[in-house]
Order: structure tokens, then C-alpha cells, then sequence
């Protein structure tokens, strides 16, 4: 499923109606990096070219392309006489990721002046370096004049922390960080922080530091007081509790609904330590903002049931929950649905929902909802209506149902409805379930059917009940139905269950993937016939495939400005986009031809997370859908700020038509989703869009 979800700087006149035309050389050197090949050695031929344009594009190129083996060509560049190639050095040496990087990029630290290659190299140096490189930053001492390279070094030892390295000299970098001057340096220190916890030595020094939490939960900036809260909420500390509660009575005078969408995720997070957290949450539960709401009903929705059972006030919950689902209370499907997948963790007692399944006015999300609430209470009946409804016309209800089915038929759960009732007529009725969804040749009911294929304890029921070897014949018939790119979801999905089942004579099915167009549907079989035969099948990968799709429209590409506005109108309000064509350009060409022929009129947003994006672009609703074709994915030297604007995709290379939009800054999305633009009005619209919301149209403004 597409999620959620860069590349080079053109030499563009910048405000200017008309963008210049593409040399023959920057021609050459998009279309390698979008084909992924250094074409037999051309692009590194541009490392050495006298224009510092082309040495940048061909760097940006490489840290798309993202190759261990041209780590030793990009070094050489970090000396390179512009800063600005320097920093896209350093880019790509960060992106490759290569621990052989680090030392030189400490090298060139040590006597780099340029502002913007340094912020690069010390974001590489998180991105690629060891415990070492967190003791490299903190000797490194910044200039007054670029003090705000303190939240860069900050965030890089967050993405250190993401890729779990860790250390004492992090966390004390850290705490300095927050007596910065500057609150955008604070927020960043905070953030990683909290990239670092849970983590035995930060607990101890945050216990020290308790009277500083304590002021910065005072803060007027809210970037500063958000991340303060979601640190607070990850601490195990003595004083985390007490400082996050006050912060929360707070900031329930405040507008802020972001702060306050971090605090209720956060003081829930803390009830299994502090079941009274439950006293500060339930007031939570009246907000107006449908924002706090969904994200305290989600992180409800992730709790134990054992640690709710344990507070004195778990009843006033059980009301309050049951009140949003009161008729007389005017609550969306949305906090509806949300509200009954809680009861069925929470309470399964009160869970009293089936009827909405029948009745033709439940809406389609209600209706999902209700077999996900039914997922948490196993029982023969909630088996028995969830396989029911795996075979439902509208193809989003039977995803929903498979979900919930995968969710349900786990070993505990099986073992509890075999003492309820018999399940003899289980592995027959579940295979024909099985068989009539992948003859339904719909590519998300595929993956799903597929992996639940895959799954040890639905494969032993089918194995019981003497359908093993159907299921896989099954299988190995509907490979011969899929295709890349369409189908690529699915391919995987289904290579990866053949290998998990184990049976040899699907090896001809998986020797035929190793030819796929796709190279990560071959990684696939190739791991799945290592897992069968026990043999090592990744010389057989190619080293590279040609694209499926290109779109080498250049008179296409040539006519959209440099800095593009696009008018996007919802139910909520408007939304105005700037295209970052410098950046991602053939991903804003596919964009804009998608906008041009109406392709996104009428469709709708159907991932809302609080705090963190909106995403939309889907003709099928769902997420699982996208515009007939796959573009590559474009890195550059741009970072996901508040209303940045990316493409969804479910791994790299697999961009299609699906946008987000940020609801904060995300620096964990850095160099691995598409930024394609930027909100530069309506920000406020973003705010309140939720699941469901449509979009009425797109527009290219003149």
C-alpha cells in the first residue's frame, strides 16, 4: 500500500514565464539517473566536467541512483571548487549511505566554510556514520554567524538514532541544545531526543535535566512544546509524568491542535506506568478538534486491554466512547468508526454492531470498521460474518474484511474459538474464499489474499483440512495473471508466500520472476528460491532493468515554469501549490499531465494521520490504487518542512499519482519520498482536511 510517501537542480531563470531548454548533457544526465544506470560510465564522466552545473547533476544522480560502488568516484568532489557541488557531494555520500563515507566527510568538515555544504555534510554524516560520527559532531565547533547549524547537527544525530545508533555523547549534545537561543534549534534537539528513546542513559539524564523540561513546557513556540510532549510520552522517567500532565492542563485553553494531538498520544502511552494518565485523557475526549479526537481514539486503539482494566476511572471511558457513538450526537463516520474499533479492544462486551453491516445507509468506512471491532473479539460468529463479507461487490469492504480475517486467525485467537465451537469447516470454506478473491484479479484483494496465504497459522488450517497444495496451485495460477507495473504489489506479496510455503515445484514460477522487468519483484523470487532450494540466486538479479514507463517529454517538461502554482480546491476550502520543478521535475511532468487531462476532479483524501500528513490522488479511494504507470523517485537537496508537498510510494521507485501533504515538519521522510512542492497558501485548509474530504478540482495557474 502506497504510503505514504527529488532530484536535481536545472539551471532555470528563476521568476521567470519561460524556463531555458535542457542541454544535450543535462538531457543525458536526467535520463540515466531516471533509468538508474551510469551508463556504462558516461555520468561519471560528468564528475569531471568544467561546467559545476553538470559535476551537481551528476552528483544528484548518483545519490538517486544510490550505487556503493561509486562511493569512491563522489569523494573526490567533496574538495570540488563550488559549494554547491560539494554539498550535493555530500548528499549523495549520505544517501548511499556507505560507512566508508565517514571519514571524509569528517575530513572535509573540519575545514568547510560554506554554510550550505556544511549542513550537508553533517546530515550525510547521520546518515551514514557510526557511533564515532555522534563524538565528530560534538567536538565540531559552529561559528556564531552559523549558529543555526546547531539544528542541523541536532537532527543529525536524530537520523543516527533512526538507523539505531546511539550514545551518551548524543544525549548530552542534545540536552546542550536546549538552552539554544533559537527555538528552531530546541525543537530539532527535542525531536532527537525522542528519535532516541526508549534508551537507558537519555532516562537518566532527563531526570537530572527535569526543572529544564519543565520551562520548555512553558515555551511560547509550539514546534518546541510538540515534540516536548512526544518525548514525555516516551521517557521512562519519574518526572515525565507530572510535567506532561501539566503541560496538557495547559494547553487545553490553546488553539494548538497539533501540541495537543502529541499530548493525548502521550500521556496514553504513559497509562500502563500511570493508570491516572486516564484521568488527564478522558476530558481530551470532548474536544472539538476532530484532529485530537482521532488521535487519542488511535492510540486508544493500541493499548492492552489489562492496563485500562487497571484504572478506577476505565467506566467514564466505556460512557464517553459509547457517547460518541450516540445518535443524538452529530459525530462523523470518521470518530464513529474509530470509536467502535476502541470498544471492540476496550470493551468487547458493548460491542453491539453487527446490525450495521446489514443496514444499506451504513456507509463503507462504518462498515470496515465494524469487521476491524469484530477482528479483536474472536468468536465463531465474528469468523463466520467476517468470511462473508471477504466476497463483498464493493471491493474496499472485502479488503477490509481480508484484513480483518489476517487480524482474527492468530494462534491464541484459534485456539479460543476451537474451545468456543468446532472450526471443521474451516479450511474448506477458507480456501473457496481464497480462490473466488484471486480469481477476482483485483491487484490489493491479491496481495491480501496472498499474504495471508503466507501467514503459518491460516496455511496450517488449510494444511489441516488437506487444502496445503491447492492454495498453492492457486497461487502459481494467478502469477500467470499479473503484470508490472500494475500488479507489482501483488507480485511481491505472492513470490514472498511461495518461498514461505516451500515447495519445490513452485521453483519454475519463481525462476520466470528472475526475469521480471521489475527488478524488485526478481529480489523477491530470488530470496524465496534461496529459501526453498538453499541456493544463492542474487547473481541471477539483474544489475539493472530498464524503466517500465518513461516520459521523456522535453517541450512538455521546457513549458512549465520554474516555480508553477497549482490551484487546488476542496470541500474545506482552497489550496495553493508551488512545483518545485528544479527539483523533481519528472515527477511534477507526470503531475501536471495528470492535472491537465482532470485526473484528480471528484477524487478524495483517504489518509488523514494528526500531526503528520493528509494524502489524496487515489482513483480508487483506498490506497491501494494509482494512474496505470510507476514513475522513479526523485531526491534532491530539499527537506520536508510544515506543507511540504511528496509523493506516496510503497518503496522506492514505485511513485504514481498519490500526493501528501505535511502537517509539520518530518525529517525521517528526508531522501526517501519525493518533495515535489510546497503550500504556499491555505495552509489552514490543510489543517482541516479529513478522511473523506474531496477534491473538486486542480488547476495550473498562468
Amino acid at each position: 500500500m502506497k504510503f505514504l510517501p527529488i532530484v536535481l537542480s536545472l539551471v532555470l531563470l528563476q521568476g521567470s514565464a519561460f524556463s531555458q531548454k535542457y542541454s544535450t548533457p543535462e538531457r543525458e544526465i536526467l535520463k540515466l539517473q531516471d533509468q538508474r544506470s551510469t551508463g556504462e560510465g558516461k555520468l561519471f564522466s560528468y564528475l569531471n566536467s568544467q561546467d559545476a552545473n553538470l559535476r551537481y547533476r551528476a552528483l544528484i544522480a548518483l545519490a538517486n541512483i544510490q550505487d556503493s560502488a561509486t562511493v569512491g568516484d563522489i569523494v573526490p568532489l567533496l574538495d570540488d571548487g563550488s559549494a554547491k557541488v560539494r554539498a550535493a557531494a555530500a548528499f549523495a555520500l549520505g544517501q548511499i549511505g556507505s560507512k566508508e563515507s565517514q571519514k571524509p566527510l569528517a575530513e572535509r568538515l573540519a575545514k568547510e566554510k560554506s554554510k550550505d555544504a556544511l549542513k550537508r555534510i553533517i546530515e550525510a554524516l547521520g546518515k551514514c556514520g557510526t557511533d564515532s560520527a555522534l563524538s565528530i559532531l560534538d567536538s565540531f565547533k559552529i561559528s556564531p554567524k552559523l549558529a543555526e547549524l546547531n539544528g542541523e547537527i541536532a537532527l543529525s544525530v536524530a537520523r543516527c538514532a533512526l538507523r539505531g545508533v546511539k550514545s551518551q555523547v548524543g544525549v548530552s549534545l542534545c540536552l546542550r541544545l536546549l538552552s539554544d537561543p533559537s527555538p528552531e534549534v530546541r525543537w530539532k534537539a527535542l525531536y532527537a531526543l525522542w528519535r532516541m528513546s526508549p534508551y537507558e542513559p537519555l532516562d537518566k539524564e532527563l531526570e537530572e535535566h527535569s526543572n529544564d523540561l519543565k520551562k520548555l513546557s512553558q515555551e511560547k513556540n509550539g514546534e518546541v512544546r510538540m515534540h516536548l510532549a512526544t518525548l514525555l510520552g516516551r521517557a521512562k522517567t519519574s518526572v515525565s509524568y507530572t510535567t506532561l500532565r501539566d503541560l496538557a492542563r495547559r494547553e487545553k485553553s490553546t488553539k494548538e491542535w497539533r501540541v495537543q494531538v502529541q499530548i493525548v498520544r502521550s500521556l496514553i502511552n504513559l497509562i500502563p506506568e500511570h493508570s491516572s494518565a486516564l484521568d488527564e485523557v478522558l476530558p481530551w475526549l470532548d474536544s472539538q478538534e476532530t484532529h485530537v479526537t482521532m488521535a487519542l481514539l488511535g492510540a486508544l486503539g493500541g493499548i492492552q486491554k489489562e492496563h485500562i482494566d487497571k484504572a478506577k476511572n476505565k467506566d467514564q471511558l466505556r460512557q464517553k466512547l459509547l457517547a460518541l457513538l450516540s445518535k443524538t450526537k452529530r459525530q462523523s463516520d470518521l470518530v464513529k468508526g474509530e470509536a467502535i474499533v476502541v470498544i471492540g479492544k476496550l470493551f468487547p462486551a458493548d460491542f453491539a454492531f453487527s446490525d450495521l453491516l446489514q443496514e444499506k445507509k451504513t456507509s463503507i468506512r462504518l462498515r470496515t470498521k465494524v469487521l476491524e471491532g469484530m477482528s479483536l473479539i474472536p468468536s465463531v460468529e465474528h469468523l463466520s460474518i467476517i468470511l462473508s463479507h471477504v466476497e463483498d461487490e464493493e471491493v474496499k469492504v472485502a479488503v477490509g474484511a481480508w484484513e480483518a480475517l489476517r487480524k482474527l486467525l492468530t494462534p491464541a485467537n484459534i485456539r479460543k474459538m476451537r474451545k468456543e465451537a468446532s472450526l471443521a469447516f474451516l479450511p474448506d470454506l477458507l480456501y473457496r474464499r481464497m480462490k473466488s478473491s484471486l480469481l477476482r484479479d483485483d491487484m490489493a484483494v491479491t496481495t491480501l489474499v496472498s499474504q495471508a496465504a503466507g501467514d503459518s497459522s491460516i496455511y496450517a488450517i488449510l494444511i489441516e483440512g488437506g487444502r496445503g497444495e491447492q492454495i498453492v496451485e492457486e497461487l502459481m495460477l494467478t502469477s500467470t495473471r499479473l503484470s508490472s507495473p500494475n500488479d507489482t504489489e501483488a507480485m511481491q506479496a505472492l513470490l514472498e508466500t511461495l518461498g514461505k510455503i516451500g515447495d519445490r515445484k513452485v521453483v519454475p514460477v519463481l525462476e520466470r520472476a528472475l526475469l521480471d522487468p521489475d527488478k524488485t519483484v526478481a529480489v523477491v523470487a530470488a530470496a524465496s528460491l534461496a529459501k526453498i532450494t538453499g541456493e544463492d540466486y542474487s547473481a541471477s538479479i539483474p544489475k539493472s532493468t530498464e524503466p517500465l514507463y518513461t516520459d521523456y517529454d522535453w517541450r512538455g517538461l521546457e513549458r512549465i515554469t520554474p516555480n508553477q502554482r497549482v490551484r487546488m480546491k476542496t470541500n474545506r476550502g482552497t489550496i495553493t501549490l508551488q512545483l518545485m520543478k528544479d527539483h523533481a521535475p519528472f515527477s511534477i511532468l507526470s503531475f501536471v499531465k495528470l492535472v491537465r487531462r482532470g485526473f484528480y476532479k471528484g477524487l478524495t483524501f483517504h489518509r488523514v494521520v494528526p500531526n503528520f500528513v493528509i494524502q489524496g490522488g487515489d482513483p480508487r479511494g483506498d490506497g491501494w490504487g494509482g494512474p496505470g504507470y510507476s514513475i522513479r523517485s526523485e531526491w534532491s537537496l530539499v527537506n520536508y518542512e510544515r506543507g511540504s508537498v511528496g509523493l506516496a510510494s510503497a518503496g522506492k521507485d514505485t511513485e504514481g499519482c498519490q500526493f501528501f501533504i505535511t502537517h509539520s515538519p518530518q525529517p525521517h521522510l528526508d531522501g526517501r519520498y519525493t518533495i515535489f512542492g510546497r503550500v504556499v497558501q491555505g495552509m489552514d485548509v490543510v489543517d482541516r482536511i479529513q478522511i473523506g474530504d474531496r477534491i473538486e478540482s486542480v488547476e495550473l495557474l498562468k
